[in-house]
């Protein structure tokens, strides 16, 4: 069985859960393994299925993460940034979106995406960006947060691949990853492993790439509201001082 089948075969088994119950879907799963899986490949195939499984199959109806989109005036870039959350290959998330005073077409744009119940919209007036963003932790559901601006998108296997990190690390209070940078022609793509005393000096860590555990918002606070700019770099440093992050390739 190639991983590729092994992978739809894990969202096949995601979507049967919800719908029809886990246990049919975990027979229906057994009865496709039964058919294409032989002898001595079985067991490796079978405990990697088994694995993927579990990262794709919520703990009964809770998100196992929280995804925080603050937004402004950026109707034309949103929909990019929810459609890369949709394409993950983890479905068991909430995204909480927070309409930051928007006058453009972002309610429309938002519109589109009122019928996916992982799907929340809160608007309030113009606060700026910590605010917002503020204004999502305080709903926030999921053990986990990760962030993700309207002018970014995620690749499929990002959350699947930082959710990995704090399932094998129980230890691990944050984490991040590399970015791959694009515009005029170019592609960079970067990751710098962690270094203390340079995030002090400058933000190496994007917060479109930065997750970590709930409870270091509810023991260390969430953005500084008052900072116009920067306030992602202030959060970021001052969660890797509690706890060093995790830099994953």
């Amino acid at each position: 069985m190639r991983i590729s089948s092994t992978v739809e075969l894990g969202r096949r088994f995601y979507r049967a859960g919800r719908s029809r119950g886990w246990r049919a879907a975990m027979r229906d799963a057994g009865r496709h393994l039964h058919g294409q899986v032989r002898l001595i490949a079985a067991l490796p195939a079978r405990l990697l299925l088994q694995r993927r499984l579990e990262r794709l199959s919520p703990a009964g109806n809770s998100p196992a993460v929280s995804i925080v989109l603050s937004t402004w005036n950026r109707a034309a870039m949103l929909p990019g940034a929810i459609d890369s959350v949709l394409a993950q290959t983890r479905e068991d998330w909430e995204l909480i979106i927070v309409d930051d005073g928007s006058e453009d077409e972002t309610a429309g744009a938002l519109a589109a995406y009122g019928r996916d119940p992982r799907i929340r919209t809160i608007r309030q007036p113009h606060a700026g960006p910590g605010a917002a963003r503020n204004a999502a932790l305080a709903r926030a559901q999921a053990p986990i947060i990760a962030y993700i601006d309207s002018d970014n998108e995620w690749m499929p296997d990002y959350l699947a691949t930082m959710l990995a990190l704090f399932a094998e690390r129980p230890a691990a209070q944050s984490a991040y990853c590399a970015i791959r940078r694009e515009g005029a022609g170019s592609s960079l793509v970067h990751l710098t492993p962690f270094d203390a005393a340079l995030l002090e000096e400058r933000n190496f860590i994007d917060l479109n790439v930065f997750c970590h555990r709930r409870e270091l918002f509810t023991r260390l606070g969430g953005f500084d509201a008052a900072l116009p700019r920067l306030n992602d770099w202030d959060l970021v440093r001052r969660y890797a001082r509690e706890v060093k992050p995790y830099a994953v390739p």
